[in-house]
């Protein structure tokens, strides 16, 4: 009797197989991917913004336990500092903040955030406009009597001009 001869097992994938899988894969990396970086720049953003709010309430409580004002001024576009308003430069430095995800576009610096007065009250002469880094743009507000720090619209005169198409 003859035998037959059953064709080869296939035992592995083909290189296109293998190609398809991985341009497939690419693909779905490549939608995912913005999405993910804009996720973490979410959340630099509201963390942030949550920081500053607790700067800004140590700041107060600390001018209510002092009795003295309190300065709180951004020293550097990423840096918030915290200090007893006396001599300003003179003072020790009671906290400190680096901003992780946004700076600010701010020229003058070193720029007075707020002062915190020693019934609690607090002067913000404007908002702290700021940007991250993808262009998004935004202001935050300190409400003197509330404490709470809120997102607010940039002021106009501190918008981008939008360049002419040509």
């Amino acid at each position: 009797m003859a035998r037959t001869q059953r064709p080869a097992e296939r035992r592995g994938l083909t290189l296109f197989e293998l190609l398809l899988v991985l341009m497939l894969l690419l693909a779905v990396g490549a939608l995912v991917l913005p999405t993910a970086e804009t996720v973490r720049d979410e959340a630099a953003w509201t963390s942030d913004a949550f920081r500053l709010r607790t700067l800004l309430e140590r700041a107060r409580i600390e001018a209510i336990d002092r009795q003295q004002p309190i300065l709180v001024r951004l020293e550097s576009p990423d840096m918030l500092r915290v200090r007893p308003w006396i001599g300003e430069d003179d003072a020790p430095v009671l906290m400190d903040m680096h901003l992780a995800g946004i700076a600010s576009k701010d020229d003058e610096l070193p720029m007075v955030i707020a002062i915190v007065l020693p019934d609690g009250q607090a002067r913000m002469p404007k908002p702290l406009v700021f940007e991250d880094g993808n262009g998004r743009r935004g202001a935050w507000q300190f409400d003197a009597l509330t404490g709470h720090v809120s997102s607010v619209e940039p002021p106009v005169s501190q918008l981008p001009v939008p360049e002419p198409m040509s």
